[in-house]
């Protein structure tokens, strides 16, 4: 479990940064305008330990999540790089700090708002999910590997969203614009249920993860980018096709979409067709929900003429041929 704050204890002279964590070792380090921190630790059986320098290793002594209490008076930044994604953190009242830098992690905490242009730069990933936070990507500091806002009020462009980064998750947001627009080179992508529109031929190519369902995206699947592993386009607009291009994918998700019969055999044919090229060992094709039910009989026969029967040969490999199996869920 990472660490996560939760909030800022009022009421104390000076009020302190809470939060918790569970972890084995815990590394951060605390930047000063003058003075020194004071961190105390709290673990999960009672026994409190107190540090008085800013960079601080505590090991933890009991099992299970320890609490963390940090008195924020002239801290003008926090350092958790040495930590790693197990020591990623968030920040709580943000508009306390100057400048940051390592990873900062906010796990649901609603309590938690504020204008994103307020974050300070310098932090390698903002991460700030489920929180109250809002404002425009245009003002998101840039520079960092990591952007995740989902479940948050942030809106904007994608246009404006900073570039550079692998990860850019802005799904249940206000978030809108062209997927062309979209920041090239990450590896991964989630703007589902979002405004964004366009057609997934002009999608980024080069990534692991691809989610825009419940959008506007249109297009044909046989354009979608090749070379990924997971496909979410769910409640989109996008029309049947071929996808024994995406032969690494490990689930392809097209379910909700309202296709016809003739529509859902176009995609399971083309998926039979190339059964022996693709690579992952447990491939998943989601083809349920408003889509109608493939053609034919679930059942073997040789040569496969139906849509179900086709699916029968993906889910079983009657005929011993040696390819990953297919876990394959239709109407």
């Amino acid at each position: 479990m990472f660490p996560q704050i939760r909030g800022i204890l009022a009421g104390s002279a000076p009020p302190r940064l809470y939060f918790t964590a569970d972890i084995a070792t815990f590394t951060p380090t605390a930047t000063l305008s003058s003075g020194a921190p004071k961190w105390t630790i709290i673990e999960s059986d009672g026994t409190e330990y107190t540090y008085n320098t800013a960079a601080i290793s505590h090991t933890r002594t009991a099992a299970g999540e320890f609490e963390v209490y940090l008195t924020p008076e002239n801290i003008t930044g926090l350092d958790m790089s040495s930590c790693g994604l197990a020591c990623d953190i968030g920040v709580s009242g943000f508009d306390l700090l100057t400048s940051l830098s390592g990873s900062f992690y906010f796990q649901s905490n609603p309590n938690l708002s504020g204008d994103i242009s307020a974050l300070p730069s310098g932090a390698d990933r903002y991460l700030f999910y489920s929180t109250s936070v809002s404002g425009s990507v245009a003002d998101l500091p840039s520079g960092a590997s990591y952007y995740y806002f989902y479940s948050t009020s942030v809106s904007g462009s994608v246009a404006d969203l900073p570039s550079g980064a692998s990860y850019y998750h802005f799904g249940s947001t206000s978030v809108s614009g062209s997927v062309a627009d979209l920041p090239s080179g990450a590896s991964y992508y989630h703007f589902g249920s979002t405004s964004v529109s366009g057609s997934v031929a002009d999608l980024p190519s080069g990534a692991n993860y691809y989610l825009f369902g419940s959008t506007s995206v249109s297009g044909s699947v046989a354009d979608l980018p090749s070379g990924a592993s997971y496909y979410y386009f769910y409640s989109t607009s996008v029309s049947a096709g071929a996808v024994a291009h995406l032969t690494t994918a490990f689930i392809i998700d097209l379910r909700d979409i309202g296709w016809p019969q003739a529509d859902v055999d176009t995609v399971v044919a083309s998926v039979y067709t190339a059964r022996a090229v693709y690579t992952n060992a447990t491939p998943e094709l989601d083809i349920s929900g408003s889509n109608a039910a493939p053609s034919g009989i679930y059942q073997d026969a040789t040569p496969p003429t139906t849509g179900k029967e086709k699916i029968y040969k993906l889910e079983n490999d009657p005929d011993g041929e040696g390819f990953n199996k297919w876990g394959i869920t239709h109407s």
